[in-house]
C-alpha cells in the first residue's frame, strides 16, 4: 500500500533525524544475537504535539507562478489552517482530559516489560523532537540500549481518518553492543537512523463509519458524547500499536497469512487488519480494506 498524504506529517518528524544521511530502509530486523547483549533497554517517546490536529496538505494551485504564486499559495494555506483549527476545536474541549504521552507510556511500558531480553528500565516523554535532543537523550542514558519512539496523531484533512504512527529506533549504548553497530553508521550522530539496530514505522487508522463526508459532518461526530468515538479509536490505536512494536521487535506476526503478490503478510482480526507493507512497515486498519 502506498503511504498515504496524511502519514506525512509523523513521517516527517523521523526524516528530521535523518536529513542528508545515506539513506536507511525503513524496516531494519534486529539481529538474534543482539538481544543476549542487551542489559538493559530505556524507552524514550518524543511527541512535540499536545493536542489532537487536522493535518491540512499545502496547496500547489499556485506553483509555477513564480513569487506571486507562492504568495497565493501562502494565504490560502494559512486560511485553510485557521479553518481546521475552527473545526477542530470542539473535540479538542470535548477530550481535554485524555493524555495521550501518558498512555502511550503506559502501553509501552506495559508491551515491551514483556519482552524478557529487552531488559526494560524505564520509558520516558520528552516533548522536542530535535536530532540535537534526541542525541543527548541517547548519550545521557544509562542503560546499554535506548528505544526510540518518534509519536504523532492526528486527523485527515477531511476529519474522517484517525492516524497514530509511530517511528522507532533500536540504538546501542554499550560496549556489549559495538559488535553489532551496523559498519555504515554515523558515531558522529547517535540518533542517525544509519546507526539502529533495529527500526520500524507502525501505523494504526482508525475511519469513522458510513460513507465520506464533509468535514463539517464528521467532526462533530467525534466530538458528541464527550468524544466517545475518538476516546475509543484512541484507545484501540495506542493498545494496538503497543502491541505491534513489542511483536515486530520479536520478529514479526506469527501465523501470518499470505497476502496478493506485492503486499505483505496480513492477519485479520475481530477489530480489524493488520498488514505488512511493501517497506516493511506495519499498518493496522478497524476498516476492511479493498478487495
Amino acid at each position: 500500500m502506498q503511504i498515504r498524504i496524511e502519514r506525512f506529517g509523523a513521517l516527517l518528524l523521523a526524516l528530521m533525524l535523518s536529513a542528508c544521511a545515506t539513506p536507511t530502509p525503513t524496516h531494519v530486523a534486529l539481529a538474534t544475537p543482539a538481544q543476549g547483549s542487551i542489559a538493559s533497554t530505556e524507552v524514550v517517546a518524543p511527541i512535540a504535539q499536545s493536542e489532537i490536529y487536522i493535518y491540512v496538505p499545502p496547496t500547489t494551485a499556485g506553483q509555477g507562478q513564480g513569487l506571486i504564486g507562492a504568495l497565493i499559495d501562502a494565504g490560502v494555506d494559512s486560511y485553510r489552517a485557521g479553518t481546521a483549527e475552527t473545526g477542530v476545536k470542539p473535540l479538542r474541549d470535548a477530550i481535554v482530559d485524555m493524555s495521550f504521552d501518558h498512555d502511550l507510556a503506559s502501553q509501552l511500558k506495559d508491551s515491551l516489560s514483556q519482552i524478557a531480553w529487552l531488559h526494560l528500565d524505564g520509558v520516558r516523554v520528552i516533548k522536542e523532537v530535535a536530532g540535537k535532543k534526541i542525541d543527548g537523550a541517547i548519550t545521557g542514558s544509562k542503560d546499554g540500549a535506548v528505544l526510540i519512539a518518534i509519536a504523532d496523531y492526528h486527523l485527515s484533512n477531511d476529519g474522517r481518518q484517525l492516524f497514530i504512527t509511530v517511528n522507532v529506533d533500536l540504538y546501542p549504548n554499550s560496549a556489549a553492543l559495538a559488535a553489532f553497530k551496523p559498519a555504515k553508521g554515523r558515531p558522529d550522530v547517535p540518533s542517525d537512523p544509519s546507526n539502529s539496530l533495529y527500526r520500524n514505522t507502525f501505523t494504526y487508522e482508525s475511519d469513522l463509519p458510513g460513507p465520506p463526508v464533509k468535514r463539517e459532518i464528521n467532526m462533530p461526530a467525534w466530538a458528541a458524547d464527550n468524544g466517545a468515538a475518538f476516546r475509543a479509536a484512541m484507545k484501540l490505536g495506542v493498545a494496538k500499536l503497543g502491541e505491534m512494536i513489542a511483536m515486530d521487535l520479536q520478529g514479526g506476526p506469527p501465523g501470518a497469512a499470505t497476502a496478493p503478490a506485492g503486499a505483505g503478510p496480513v492477519v485479520q482480526g475481530p477489530d480489524g487488519v493488520l498488514a505488512r507493507e511493501a517497506d516493511g512497515s506495519l499498518t493496522f486498519t478497524t476498516t476492511p480494506r479493498p478487495s
